[in-house]
């Protein structure tokens, strides 16, 4: 008889255990996303200055992939040159035989 009431007193705080838990985690989530949201927030680039001229909203993305494609086109006079590759192409994974440059668009948006 002992050995029931023991199992089930056990069981009893097992379930008092998991809805505790239960409600607490539904607490921390809130915290987590405002987290995970301000870290979003921050990867953005909102504004970018280079030799005294500011760039902002779409003019920062334009401003970057045209010093990309300077980077790798250029011919060092600060001049495009010859496209040897598709843009497409460097801008794959490494694994599918790019160089893994990330698109810039697509990571200033998200």
């Amino acid at each position: 008889m002992a050995e029931r009431w023991y199992e089930r007193q056990s069981s009893y705080w097992k379930q008092v255990s998991r809805s505790k838990f239960a409600s607490q985690m539904n607490r921390n989530t809130g915290f987590f996303h405002a987290i995970a949201k301000d870290r979003k927030r921050r990867k953005i680039i909102e504004v970018l200055k280079i030799e005294g001229r500011c760039y902002r909203g779409k003019a920062v993305v334009k401003k970057i992939v045209s010093l990309q494609t300077r980077f790798f086109w250029g011919n060092g006079e600060g001049r495009g040159g010859m496209a040897g590759v598709k843009w497409e192409v460097i801008q794959r994974p490494k694994s599918l035989g790019g160089l893994g440059v990330r698109n810039i668009e697509l990571k200033n948006l998200s």
